[in-house]
């Protein structure tokens, strides 16, 4: 039996939930790896980025959670390429959380749904 793979994406804002509460370093506990599009050298915009990612820890597109606060790069590319994402802080676009909290409550359902 494998063991499901926990990964996270996310630009080099990462400090958003480094230096966020206690409920910030929750949700980063919650992941087995955190991949920073710098550390590739690509843009999220690039669907090398995810096929990199899915091919290093073999695993499918739509395992994939991305989080971020930029609509198109952080939440319409990925959705193209088959990844789940979520938009977080953007104050401009009623799909985006508004807390670390209701970030964590969608990681939830989309790992629920993924484990059906």
């Amino acid at each position: 039996m494998s063991s499901i793979k926990r990964f996270l994406i996310i630009s080099a804002q990462i400090e958003v939930f480094d230096n966020a509460t206690h409920k910030g370093q929750q949700l980063l506990d919650n992941f087995d790896y955190i991949f920073r599009t710098a550390d590739f050298g690509l843009t999220k915009r690039d669907a090398r980025l995810y096929s990199i990612i899915e091919s290093k820890l073999g695993v499918d597109a739509n395992q994939i959670i991305h989080i971020g606060d930029a609509y198109y790069d952080d939440y319409i590319y990925p959705q193209k390429y088959g990844i789940n994402t979520i938009l977080y802080n953007n104050q401009r676009y009623n799909e985006s959380c508004k807390s670390i909290i209701e970030v964590y409550g969608k990681i939830k359902a989309i790992v629920k749904k993924l484990n059906k």
